[in-house]
């Protein structure tokens, strides 16, 4: 594993009011981001697996301290986008995030 600075995204809850919206009319996500620093490594052999069968494809993982964890489900690192799939805690200080990657905008990968 290696350190390195990741930036957890918050998506803003377009319920509460009227969002804005695009040229469309769709409504637009306002993104707030916390830079923290985490461990990446990738997913265990048999987790990957796992989540395969389920449809899922992990592509790494994100150990964060519990406190910078907020349950924020998009994770910046290195240009890519990642969602966050599965977070789990196995002693109360660090925080596993396990990641699928998300398509980059425009629907081209």
């Amino acid at each position: 594993m290696r350190w390195t600075e990741i930036t957890l995204l918050a998506v803003s809850n377009l319920d509460t009011a009227p969002p804005a919206q695009d040229a469309d009319g769709y409504p637009i996500a306002d993104e707030h981001g916390t830079p923290v620093f985490a461990e990446v490594g990738e997913v265990k052999r048999l987790e990957f697996y796992e989540a395969l069968r389920t449809g899922m494809r992990l592509a790494c993982m994100f150990r964060v301290r519990v406190p910078d964890y907020a349950s924020q489900p998009l994770v910046e690192h290195e240009g890519k986008r990642y969602k966050v799939e599965r977070a789990y805690s196995k002693d109360g200080e660090w925080m596993e995030l396990s990641c699928s990657e998300l398509p980059k905008q425009g629907g081209t990968q």
